[in-house]
């Protein structure tokens, strides 16, 4: 039995704008309540802010040194 595709982020969110979109009338009680109470998710900052640069500077040396016996 073949698996469904992975979705994109891209697909997701279109398909949850999508969904806000249809189905809710702007005078219903519910609506309302979600436009009021239910907040967008937390947007992530990319992972290469997190990074420490020392975690890249161990190799320099590594590098130079392979050079020098070369």
């Amino acid at each position: 039995m073949a698996q469904k595709p992975h979705l994109s982020r891209q697909t997701v969110e279109k398909m949850r704008r999508r969904e806000a979109s249809v189905g809710l009338e702007s005078d219903d009680d519910a609506a309302q309540w979600l436009d009021r109470n239910d907040s967008p998710p937390p947007t992530n900052a990319p992972k290469s802010l997190g990074k420490n640069k020392l975690l890249h500077q161990w190799a320099q040396p590594a590098a130079l040194n392979r050079r020098d016996e070369s």
